[in-house]
């Protein structure tokens, strides 16, 4: 029985890795902004009314970098064959389109379409269920620990 890596999967991966980078780069980059609003001596008057707005900030910053991280792991376990990569993957593009929706919400606005969203992280999440990757997933042995 030949259990090679599906090209999707390997594809998969290298989107996962540049998502990770891409997406804890931007919660750093929000978290740090946030911190930043909170900390300025010179918006003192400005934090009763945004303190809420720069937490917000901070959370999703926050939540992205998790997500960010789980990409990066799941690419990981995705290349190894292992079925909890699969699944960190789709619960961190989840995550990655939850966390786009809620600073949006925060925001007020939508600058980008969401299709265009969904379509960049969540749409290819749905090749995780596909037969092959299932199999190939499931197939791999786990290594025994001595």
């Amino acid at each position: 029985m030949k259990n090679s890596r599906p090209y999707g999967v390997g594809l998969f991966v290298i989107c996962s890795v540049l998502t990770g980078i891409i997406v804890g780069y931007y919660g750093i980059a929000y978290a740090t902004n946030g911190a930043a609003g909170l900390r300025s001596p010179r918006n003192t008057h400005l934090l009763d009314l945004w303190g809420g707005y720069f937490r917000t900030y901070i959370w999703v910053g926050i939540a992205w970098m998790v997500t960010g991280l789980g990409s990066l792991v799941s690419a990981i376990g995705l290349w190894q064959g292992r079925e909890w990569g699969r699944k960190l993957a789709i619960v961190s593009n989840v995550g990655h389109v939850a966390g786009w929706l809620i600073i949006k919400i925060a925001c007020r606005g939508f600058d980008n379409p969401p299709p265009l969203v969904i379509i960049i992280l969540a749409l290819p999440s749905l090749y995780l269920f596909a037969r092959e990757v299932r199999d190939y997933c499931h197939a791999r042995p786990n290594p025994v620990i001595a």
